[in-house]
């Protein structure tokens, strides 16, 4: 019975735990400019895609500093609703949850009259092995308590 609780406990603990983002990455940090009447792809160097850890939970949080004439910031990717033409002067900041696959980051000033310098921070949040955890805790750990406890119980019924 005791086993059976020990597994329960344990299997319900790690998969409670696989929520929790435990790192915190700097994934891309780059400056350039941006010239009047022309846009960053995120094909172009300094390099403005990130993809997201696979075998984990993830969230990303974006710093965009601008100096200079604002630009437009669009965001393409999973969960990314609200992230498209958001206009940035000086300091912007954002934060996608939960992240998963491609991010592509555009700064656009086709519309501006002088050039702008950015600065673009990502980092990720990610919890280490969190799929693994999440499997073994509710595929072996929490059914393997459930039986031991079960078969227990029947055994001390039948005496």
């Amino acid at each position: 019975m005791l086993v059976g609780l020990f597994l329960l406990v344990l299997g319900v603990t790690l998969f409670l735990w696989s929520f929790v983002k435990t790192n915190l990455d700097t994934v891309i940090d780059v400056s350039f400019t941006v010239e009047p009447g022309s846009r960053h792809e995120p094909g172009e160097e300094p390099v403005t895609i990130h993809h997201t850890r696979v075998f984990s939970k993830s969230a990303l949080r974006g710093k965009v500093f601008v100096e200079g004439e604002g630009v437009y910031l669009t965001v393409v990717g999973y969960n990314t609703q609200g992230l498209e033409d958001v206009y940035v002067k000086e300091y912007y900041s954002f934060k996608i949850d939960p992240a998963d696959d491609l991010y592509a980051f555009t700064f656009d000033n086709t519309q501006g009259a002088t050039e702008s310098i950015i600065r673009f921070v990502l980092e990720e949040e990610w919890t280490p092995g969190a799929a693994v955890v999440r499997f073994i805790s509710l595929y072996l750990l929490l059914p393997g308590g459930l039986i031991l406890v079960a078969i227990s119980y029947l055994q001390a019924r039948r005496l």
